[in-house]
């Protein structure tokens, strides 16, 4: 059986709206965000965005990913943006969609 065309839609925030963030120096370009990501969770990323760090997480810049499970669930991600190291991971269906 032939697989369904894949549709992710990616919201990113005009960078020129965020003072500090526009042409962001040392981040990972989001498609590899979106490939760590899918790489770790059966999910398809369905939004992505570009935010600044939050002062706990000790990351100037961080990708906030929303990942859509096989099973309808949704999985909000917070990726550093320099280095794609996983940050927070939360939502339904979390561990069914971590894969090992």
């Amino acid at each position: 059986m032939a697989r369904p065309a894949r549709r992710t839609v990616l919201a990113l925030l005009p960078f020129a709206l965020l003072p500090g963030l526009a042409g962001a120096q040392g981040a990972i370009p989001l498609a590899e965000a979106v490939r760590l990501a899918e790489a770790r969770f059966a999910a398809e990323v369905i939004a992505a965005e570009l935010v600044a760090g939050r002062p706990h997480e000790r990351a100037p810049l961080v990708y906030a990913l929303r990942l859509l499970t096989p099973e309808g669930a949704v999985i909000a991600l917070r990726l550093d943006a320099a280095d794609g190291a996983f940050l927070e991971a939360e939502g339904r269906g979390l561990a069914r969609a971590r894969r090992r």
